[in-house]
Parts: C-alpha cells; sequence; structure tokens
C-alpha cells in the first residue's frame, strides 16, 4: 500500500448546492499540485478511484525509470491503456477500454477513420443539466468498435461529449462494454476539462493542459478536425498486454500498436 502521509486528500460534493450528489476526492502532493482524482456519486467509490489513479501513476513513473522497453513506454509514454486496481479481470478491462479510447481517438483524428457523426445532445440526467449550464451547446458522438485480443472478440462502445463555449471547446470520452451508458462520465470529463480552463492554472511544457487552454479559445480549429466521418469502424487489434501484482493490487496495460500515442504533436492536435 502507498503511505499517504505525503499527500493531502480532498473530499467534497460538488453539486450539493443543487440538490444532487456528485463527490469528487482530489489527491494532491506536497507542492499542492493534484496528481490525482476520482468522481462518483458514492463518497466511497470516489476515493477508491483517486486512490487506484495515484497508484497507477506512481508505479508507471517507476517503471519509465527502470524498465520502459518491457512495458513499451520508450515507444507510448505516459500512463496510455494503464489501470490500476484490486480485482485482476475488472482491471484489465478497464485497461482494455482505456487502450481502446486512446487508439479510438487517434483513429478519428488522426487517420479519419471512424463512423461518427455528431448529434445535438438531449439530457438524460439531472447531473448533466447541471454540468452543462456552463456551455452554449453541446454535442455528442457514439460508435461501435469490434476489438480482437489474443482471437477474443470484444464488443465495446466509443463516446464523446463535446461542450461548446462562444470561442472553446472542451472534450470528454468513454469506452464502454455496454451501449448506452458512457455518456454521464464523458460529460463530466468535458466539465472538469472546462473547470481547468476556467481555472486559469496553466502546467507548462504539458500537453494536456496545453490543449485545454488552446481549444478552450479555438473552437474553430477543433471543428475543422472534426468534421469527418468514415462509413465503417477499423477492428482495434491488440497487440501487447502485460501485468503485474503491486501495491496489494494489480497493473495492467494494454496496447494497440497501430496508433499515434496521444501526447504526440503539438498542442492543435485535438487528441485527449
Amino acid at each position: 500500500m502507498i503511505n499517504l502521509k505525503n499527500y493531502e486528500i480532498i473530499q467534497a460534493s460538488i453539486l450539493s448546492e443543487k440538490g444532487m450528489c456528485l463527490w469528487h476526492t482530489n489527491i494532491s502532493n506536497k507542492k499542492g499540485l493534484s496528481v490525482a482524482g476520482g468522481f462518483h456519486a458514492c463518497k466511497d467509490t470516489s476515493y477508491q478511484i483517486a486512490y487506484s489513479e495515484l497508484c497507477e501513476r506512481l508505479r508507471v513513473r517507476e517503471l519509465s525509470n527502470i524498465c520502459p522497453e518491457s512495458w513499451k513506454l520508450d515507444l507510448y509514454a505516459g500512463s496510455s491503456g494503464f489501470a490500476f486496481g484490486f480485482d485482476d479481470r475488472a482491471t484489465f478491462l478497464r485497461a482494455l477500454c482505456e487502450a481502446t479510447e486512446r487508439w479510438a481517438w487517434s483513429e478519428w483524428i488522426d487517420k479519419r477513420n471512424m463512423p461518427l457523426n455528431r448529434n445535438e445532445y438531449t439530457s438524460v440526467s439531472m447531473v448533466d443539466n447541471v454540468l452543462f449550464s456552463n456551455f452554449e451547446r453541446v454535442s455528442t458522438y457514439e460508435c461501435p468498435i469490434d476489438v480482437n485480443f489474443k482471437g477474443t472478440e470484444f464488443k465495446l462502445w466509443f463516446y464523446v461529449v463535446l461542450g461548446e463555449t462562444d470561442k472553446g471547446i472542451f472534450p470528454g470520452s468513454r469506452v464502454s462494454f455496454e451501449k448506452g451508458v458512457g455518456h454521464e462520465h464523458a460529460s463530466i470529463e468535458a466539465w472538469r476539462h472546462y473547470k481547468i480552463y476556467e481555472s486559469g492554472k496553466k502546467i507548462e511544457n504539458d500537453h494536456f493542459y496545453s490543449r485545454i487552454f488552446y481549444f478552450g479559445e479555438n473552437k474553430i480549429d477543433a471543428l475543422k478536425q472534426l468534421d469527418h466521418s468514415s462509413e465503417t469502424s477499423p477492428i482495434c487489434n491488440i497487440s501487447f498486454s502485460k501485468c503485474e501484482k503491486i501495491y496489494d493490487g494489480y497493473l495492467w496495460r494494454v496496447l494497440n500498436t497501430d496508433y499515434i500515442s496521444w501526447d504526440y504533436g503539438d498542442e492543435k492536435r485535438f487528441v485527449y
């Protein structure tokens, strides 16, 4: 287990003033920088999500220094395709979804090879109504993806939610095993990106933050990259997987190595 004495943990119900409950757990280091977080209607679950993210990021940082080649971190840096948890099978499936999500963004934006069409968003929950009160327009994209892992076929769903302001656009995404259940997570992610932009707190030389702030003021550039769709979806072939037991849990990495990593390019590449 990780010694949490070096971290500050703050839990807050971010929608309590609206009469709803959505818990956010934030874990910060001694410098005050957020290093992990989790959202959920259940307070304990939001903590578990944040703690798992902390375990994942700390171990990925260690692996990047001690044995990057064996985890393909020399080719695909960062936490793409990684997941940490206490149930082996469930953690593998989350890693599979994470890998598919990163691959889908690259296929869509870089290769223009995903059957995604833009739709006006119709809210299905009170949480969404509150989260989207900051946006002038909300739209969604979704499509099924067939994933091949060592001869086993999986049917997954790729969801994207876009929140627009007068000059910016803020994406959220999710890959799920079930149709129709990925929008709320994607909605929270889009809202979180907007809040990062609203805070004005930039992190230098960070692709993620650079893109949030660039596209927060350059909506047209994003829409140009989104304005295309193929007729059929390519098959996602998983070519790498690895697991280790660490921190009393499991760390998995799953990758489709035929894609462009999310951290490639500058802030003008609309990939998250």
